[in-house]
């Protein structure tokens, strides 16, 4: 059971290159694990040259409601972008090599953790810009807007 509500719909965007998600065996295991601690969500893998802010507008016009970027501090960075300023969740999964915003929330670097903690739906604001906050399901969501967790 999640902290969200029953019409969410998450769509993951793993960074197909991070930490290990090169080999089929490795993304297989990753999406069992979304599927045991985040269940309904579906998962997507970004491959090298693909653009992350198009997976996400389409996840976005596909009806996502939480968007959750998997990877280091560039994916999250490019997702964030897209989402800034609507009613969609960004999500965070630490998978790359320094994962600052992730450390920042104070996400484990453990992935089943850091799946718990989002699954529980738990809020942290940060100030994107002079005029957008954003508020973490260890994610975002405009200033105040924050109904779908």
């Amino acid at each position: 059971m999640t902290g969200f509500t029953v019409n969410t719909k998450i769509r993951i965007i793993a960074n197909g290159g991070a930490k290990g998600m090169i080999t089929p065996e490795a993304r297989e295991a990753f999406a069992q694990l979304v599927a045991r601690e985040l269940s309904g969500a579906q998962v997507i893998f970004a491959e090298l040259g693909e653009n992350v802010q198009t997976l996400a507008r389409s996840a976005i016009a596909d009806g996502a409601t939480v968007v959750v970027a998997g990877g280091g501090d560039g994916t999250v960075n490019a997702i964030a972008s897209v989402v800034v300023g609507t009613d969609i969740i960004l999500g965070v999964l630490p998978l790359g090599t320094l994962n600052h915003f992730a450390k920042n929330l104070g996400m484990p670097a453990e992935i089943d953790g850091a799946l718990r903690i989002l699954a529980a739906g738990r809020r942290h604001s940060r100030r994107a810009s002079k005029r957008y906050s954003v508020t973490a399901c260890l994610a975002f969501v405009p200033w105040s807007t924050a109904s779908n967790c």
